[in-house]
């Protein structure tokens, strides 16, 4: 699925057991907000427990990233684990200024996947991007 404006985002949509991985090539920026989030809220509302977004291709500005911080309070009050897979070093450092008390990120998507269908809370293992 691409998702069109003056830059270009990318979005593959992948059904695991109990949610969904939404992995993003190309940029999540104020151009392409109001589609990555009806995308994304169309896949919040599909899943019954989990959410991965996956940002291993992608860049994220500020925009962006209240999407995703909007998208994680929005599964947390639906019960919907969601969590960010593959993010850069700069990708990761804006998300811990911008969201320092939320969206938990992981290195790889199956860790991602390993945290969020844990027992485990998301929020407690948000430091598996450090190191």
């Amino acid at each position: 699925m691409s998702i069109d404006g003056p830059g270009r985002l990318v979005a593959a949509v992948r059904h695991r057991p109990g949610g969904l991985t939404v992995a993003f090539q190309g940029d999540l920026d104020a151009a392409v907000e109001p589609m990555a989030r009806a995308l994304l809220w169309s896949c919040l509302d599909e899943c019954t427990s989990a959410l991965v977004v996956d940002l291993t291709g992608a860049f994220v500005d500020v925009r962006g990233f209240t999407v995703l911080h909007l998208l994680w309070r929005a599964g947390r009050e639906r019960g919907v684990r969601v969590a960010l897979a593959g993010c850069s070093p700069i990708v990761d450092r804006m998300a811990t200024v911008l969201t320092p008390q939320g969206v938990p990120r992981f290195r790889t998507v199956d860790a991602a996947w390993q945290a969020v269908t844990s027992s485990r809370s998301t929020t407690a293992a948000s430091t598996a991007t450090a190191g």
